[in-house]
């Protein structure tokens, strides 16, 4: 079954997708497949633009007892709610709710970083800047990999990850550290320095020099931390 509606898929025949994953989903309802294939079929929904019925999916997914496509489906369900109601007033706020409720629900997917980060977009949005900041120092302790705003308010995702590039930087002073260690310094650390003296002053001025100081003082740290 998987095979064929995989098939069905890159031949763009979604119909005949979407039958054979709900024909094998009728046929072995306890299987752990089961979520593959309704993921599947939402996936279509949403390429297709079809939004309402990618919904219905992926809320079949979010009720079963126990899968591991849950954090991409609450995820979907959230990008999903934020383009159907982008014309809406209050469509905004109801993918927010959803993008929180991915990170709250799911901390430890790579999904949390990326709800997390939508979160830091719309407090910015907002001008709620206190709020913002606050979640982006979450980011930085729980997921350093994750996607980041630039100044501009543009979704990144660092490639190489933040700890390859920072490790990349150590081989070539000849020190070798993992990412692991990496992403371990620059969590423990950026916590550490936002409460220092030196930390707080510089995130009152947003000056590019400023901003350069900053993080030239986080950097030494860290690699101090490496050594």
């Amino acid at each position: 079954f998987k095979t064929k509606w995989e098939l069905h898929m890159a031949s763009d025949d979604f119909d005949s997708a979407i039958a054979t994953c709900s024909l094998f989903n009728r046929l072995y309802p306890d299987s752990p497949l089961v979520d593959e294939a309704l993921m599947g079929i939402a996936r279509i929904r949403l390429d297709n633009r079809e939004y309402h019925e990618a919904l219905r999916v992926l809320r079949q997914i979010l009720a079963l007892p126990k899968s591991q496509a849950k954090p991409e489906a609450q995820f979907r369900v959230a990008e999903a709610t934020e383009t159907a109601n982008a014309a809406r007033s209050d469509g905004r706020e109801a993918a927010i709710q959803q993008y929180k409720l991915c990170a709250e629900r799911y901390p430890d997917s790579p999904f949390a970083g990326q709800s997390l980060a939508k979160l830091v977009d719309y407090h910015v949005e907002m001008k709620d800047f206190a709020q913002a900041n606050e979640l982006l120092e979450q980011i930085f302790q729980d997921h350093p990999d994750a996607v980041f705003l630039d100044a501009q308010g543009t979704l990144l995702r660092a490639h190489p990850s933040v700890s390859a590039i920072y490790a990349r930087v150590c081989r070539g002073f000849g020190k070798r550290v993992s990412s692991s260690e990496v992403a371990a310094a620059v969590r423990d650390l950026w916590a550490e320095f936002n409460a220092s003296p030196e930390g707080r002053a510089a995130g009152y001025d947003t000056s590019d020099e400023a901003t350069k100081q900053w993080w030239a003082g986080f950097n030494s740290r860290v690699f101090r931390r490496l050594e």
